[in-house]
């Protein structure tokens, strides 16, 4: 690292960044509490890796939705791609190639968020966010392989109070905000947010390197693009949220929750040369549930149904011009109880998640086309139990359990593709166990393994079909059969680890070492004749590797009335293999080492962040790959006119270089009701990739006047 760069790494510390709220309270801090297990588990004896991300980590972190703010908290690995798409990686499952979140589930308080995409969100209006780590089909079935992340929503039970604010930044950016919530009425509460964000302007890509590089990476990040323009980057979403809450007699209470997330012109421009269709995306998302929870005796009850609809609109600018259009939503239902007893709870119950995706697509003039698959159902329902036990005088905690799952698969007639319909129905059982020891009252041994599955969408298993495409004046027509053999995705997950916390919280370490076998992976193979294609299983991994956490807050040790925390997060693989027909390989896709760490300081009218991350080399398929004889030294030009990696075009892989990047957040509370705060997002301009051909923004600025009511 060149010493002008870790120099500049340490001046943030002087900045500033107020929090919305009163800053620190004078009295004790209440006691960290998870809710992602089906009731609320202090953290402390949560017998799995949990990290809770605070509301004031979120608001200290600069981040735009909630992959965004998952990377630059803890060591996972995130990708963020232009056109508002991002998916989360835990432990190993990668979120691939198109950064889609696959492997691990997103919840809201518990229940399905109605999207897999973890860049469609906003982060206001949280209490907090929950990274569980770990296999929890046990609780949550299919695709909890890797991790759950809960957002829990705040519920204002008090004197009407909220906020409003507004921000401008780099790249002609605009930022609205507003929230109230508390007390209407005699047992009668609510929750009322609205959000916008805009990016006007296309971003500039970063212009410095932090790190010395050498002449395979200078080549892998080309030269052309230093503070570079990325063409057709803007974007612009809106959120309004709705809660309401009634207190019924006998302890019981209703809430209606309401979520309406709308994204117009987010643009892409696949990679930044533009080899890639340019497209221009809106989406429109809506989101309803209704939590009916009471207690009756030892039982606490929640019913829960809920609905989500999502539809995505394209645009594309490709020779053939296309519009396409997907909805998917999701509808099911949450019914469960936890018993309490005098050792512990037991949790059971039944839950569905349904899943309906429909697509459209026509050319520029109307004219209908056949979309790139065909429409389908997937309905899961389980059945769930979990035994929580809390022994020798809370010395041991154990929790167990088990889930029955049923995944019912149907594809149905689409237009334009000529295809059989059917369906069929998978059986899955996946059990899990997680152990707690506390042999002194500071220190904690904890162990768990468990297992997990994926379901394969519908058309992956059922009927045939044929799709047809037109490119450059000819036509070809591709068929794909499901195949009524392929299994559902499982892993295997074990994981040992040893942690210490004080008693007031003001310190926290954690080493954890965990193995993920992953087997059936489902990949797309040609029939020998290449007359078809269809899906099998093909593919199995395996990853090891180590988690580190460390968390000290000295003002908070000394019993002072302001926070110094220190933190870091960093996750090593050691190991990763990809075997599959043509042998073993490492998993593409996926870092050896990632961290995340910094330092926070709040005090009653200022406060300050700066943040650290880092992503080391990793593995991906080279985009630019050409096949054919040698064409190694001929330059590849895209259609802008600018050469491309003429050395690298025979590469069926590449590495991309790692990198570090710094954000600060500063603010300052000139009155009690009045926030002027600023953040600088890339403070030291880096030129970096998360996938390949799709460089991030470099150094950019936020300023924003908040004022709380």
């Amino acid at each position: 690292m060149k010493p002008t760069a870790l120099l500049l790494t340490l001046l943030p510390l002087f900045s500033l960044r107020a929090a919305e709220t009163d800053s620190l309270p004078s009295h004790p801090i209440e006691e960290v509490v998870v809710k992602g297990y089906k009731f609320e588990l202090p953290l402390r004896d949560a017998p799995n890796k949990v990290e809770v991300i605070s509301a004031r980590d979120i608001l200290h972190t600069p981040a735009v939705h909630l992959s965004d703010l998952i990377k630059k908290s803890t060591a996972a690995e995130s990708v963020d791609m232009q056109g508002m798409t991002g998916g989360i990686e835990f432990r190993g499952f990668s979120p691939g190639g198109a950064g889609t979140n696959t492997y691990s589930v997103l919840l809201l308080d518990g229940v399905p968020m109605g999207t897999k995409n973890a860049a469609a969100t906003f982060l206001s209006g949280l209490e907090s966010v929950e990274i569980m780590k770990g296999p929890f089909s046990a609780l949550y079935g299919s695709g909890a392989m890797g991790g759950v992340v809960n957002l829990v929503t705040k519920q204002s039970r008090d004197c009407i109070s909220g906020s409003v604010s507004a921000g401008y930044g780099s790249y002609n950016t605009l930022e609205l905000s507003a929230h109230a919530g508390g007390w209407l009425a005699h047992r009668l509460d609510f929750d009322l947010s609205f959000d916008y964000h805009r990016q006007h302007d296309d971003y500039k890509t970063g212009h410095n390197d932090l790190f010395r590089r050498t002449p395979y990476e200078k080549e892998v990040l080309d030269r052309n693009s230093y503070g570079m323009v990325y063409p057709n980057t803007g974007f612009d979403k809106k959120q309004g949220v709705l809660r309401v809450g009634y207190d019924l007699h006998g302890g019981w209470r209703l809430n209606l929750y309401n979520n309406l997330f709308h994204a117009g012109h987010a643009r892409g421009n696949g990679t930044i040369w533009g080899l890639y269709d340019q497209t221009d995306k809106r989406v429109l998302r809506n989101y309803h549930r209704l939590d009916i929870t009471g207690n009756a005796g030892n039982h606490s009850l929640r019913i829960s149904p809920y609905f989500g609809n999502e539809t995505s609109d394209y645009l594309n600018s490709g020779y053939e011009k296309t519009r396409s259009h997907y909805a998917y939503r999701t509808f099911g239902l949450v019914a469960q109880d936890a018993f309490r007893f005098r050792t512990g709870r037991l949790v059971f119950g039944i839950d569905n998640f349904s899943q309906r995706y429909v697509s459209t697509q026509s050319r520029e003039d109307g004219t209908p086309t056949a979309p790139y698959q065909p429409d389908y159902y997937n309905i899961q329902t389980g059945a769930f139990a979990q035994l929580h036990l809390r022994l020798f005088r809370d010395r041991l905690i154990a929790q167990t359990g088990i889930r029955y799952d049923n995944t019912w698969f149907r594809t149905t007639a689409t237009r334009l593709i000529d295809m059989k319909s059917s369906g069929k129905s998978y059986h899955s059982v996946n059990p899990t166990l997680a152990l707690k020891y506390r042999p002194v009252p500071l220190l904690g041994l904890h162990s768990s393994i468990g297992r997990g599955f994926m379901a394969p969408e519908a058309f992956k298993t059922t009927g045939r079909y044929a799709l047809e495409y037109v490119w450059n004046g000819s036509v070809s027509r591709t068929e794909y059969r499901g195949n009524p053999d392929l299994k559902p995705e499982s892993s295997l997950t074990v994981d040992a680890g040893i942690g210490a916390t004080t008693h007031d919280g003001s310190l926290q370490a954690d080493v954890t070492w965990f193995l993920t076998d992953h087997r059936n992976m489902i990949v797309t193979e040609a029939a020998e004749d290449f007359a078809f294609y269809t899906y099998v299983n093909s593919s199995k991994s395996a990853v090891r590797g180590l988690e580190f956490l460390l968390s000290y807050d000295l003002g908070k040790s000394l019993g002072r009335d302001f926070s110094l925390k220190f933190y870091g997060n960093y996750t090593r693989i050691y190991h990763s293999s990809m075997t599959a027909s043509d042998g073993e390989t490492p998993i593409k896709y996926l870092s050896p080492n990632t961290a995340a760490f910094g330092a926070d300081f709040t005090s009653r009218r200022f406060a300050a962040r700066i943040g650290g991350r880092y992503l080391g080399h990793r593995i991906e398929d080279n985009f630019l790959y050409m096949t054919g004889p040698n064409y190694e030294n001929v330059p590849f030009v895209t259609a802008s006119g600018i050469e491309v990696r003429p050395t690298l075009v025979n590469d069926r892989t590449i590495t991309l270089p790692d990198f570090m990047v710094f954000d600060c957040y500063l603010s300052y509370m000139p009155a009690r009701n009045l926030t002027v705060a600023a953040e600088i997002n890339n403070l030291l301009g880096e030129n970096y990739m998360e996938r390949d051909g799709y460089y991030m923004p470099g150094r950019n600025f936020m300023i924003r006047l908040s004022c709380r009511f």
